[in-house]
């Protein structure tokens, strides 16, 4: 693989729930609670103290296992915003800061940089076929992404078996494409994901979910 496709590996694996690239709002308190109107399903649950531990197969012959956790709420802009960690080996590789509403789950920032606009990575309600197109940069870098909600469909992992509703993004990043399918199951979140980059598949798999207090 290339220094451009290296470095575009890593950016993906900050570009999906934190890991690789990837959600309804419900904290710990109603103080703590933006004033949303709350989806029928909630596909991404961001109650401080959600965890989300998967297996990833880079592809190459390497795997790790890392966590995803809303480890707390923060205030930026005036907007009360929940921030993602991704650790390896219990130590902070990358954060995104997310929000959800009525109209689907957004992504604010990318390792403390703006996304410029935010960015809707999971619209509500899911809708089978339904198709919706994104443009925003992360500092210097433009990200288009070209959405599909996909069928719901019974899904196998580590941790369990989930009726999920899938989701097909194509992403450019700096002319750089990559493909990536992802499963999301109504009060747990995203349960697997499928990356292709390069001819390089990767691949994460749910292996435990620990709901917020």
């Amino acid at each position: 693989m290339g220094q451009n496709q290296a470095n575009l590996g890593s950016t993906t694996m900050r570009w999906s729930a934190g890991i690789l690239i990837v959600l309804a709002t419900a904290f710990v308190s109603e103080a703590q609670t933006p004033k949303v109107e709350k989806p029928l399903a909630d596909l991404y649950p961001l109650k401080v103290g959600t965890k989300w531990t998967y297996d990833v197969d880079a592809g190459n012959g390497q795997k790790v296992q890392v966590t995803n956790q809303i480890s707390k709420l923060e205030t930026i802009d005036g907007q009360s915003l929940a921030r993602m960690e991704t650790l390896v080996n219990g130590n902070v590789q990358t954060s995104e800061h997310l929000s959800a509403t009525a109209k689907g789950v957004f992504r604010h920032r990318a390792n403390g940089v703006e996304c410029t606009p935010a960015v809707c990575i999971l619209k509500y309600p899911p809708k089978e076929g339904e198709k919706w197109e994104e443009t925003t940069k992360i500092g210097p870098q433009e990200v288009k992404m070209a959405c599909v909600s996909g069928p719901s469909e019974e899904v196998t992992t580590q941790a369990g078996k989930y009726k999920a509703v899938s989701v097909a993004v194509d992403t450019t990043i700096n002319g750089v494409k990559l493909e990536s399918t992802s499963w999301y199951a109504p009060g747990v979140g995203m349960v697997k994901q499928k990356v292709v980059i390069g001819g390089r598949t990767i691949t994460l798999e749910l292996v435990k979910f620990e709901a917020g207090k």
